[in-house]
């Protein structure tokens, strides 16, 4: 089953606990905008760039502003960078 529209990580509120300490995964609960980033398995890894891409315009810049903050790279070129990592935990 394809994501055809855009969905917006957990918010904080419903965030799991143990996740409040990890800057990516609070920033995206805070603002609502998908962050390209290392997940546990490939499957989530796709799931994060699928619905990174049905983002609005707007929202994609912004991601890609955090992501140079965080990861010296804007969200597509992470992506690549990660790839054949996260194909190796498929």
């Amino acid at each position: 089953m394809s994501i055809t529209t855009y969905k917006a990580p957990c918010p904080l509120s419903k965030l799991p606990r143990r996740l409040h300490k990890c800057s990516v995964h609070k920033w995206r609960a805070i603002n609502g905008i998908e962050l390209i980033h290392e997940e546990p398995t490939f499957q989530e890894f796709q799931r994060i760039w699928n619905n990174w891409k049905l983002m609005t315009t707007e929202q994609k810049f912004i991601s890609d502003i955090k992501s140079v903050e965080l990861f010296s790279a804007d969200n597509k070129t992470h992506y690549k960078q990660l790839y054949n990592l996260m194909k190796e935990k498929k």
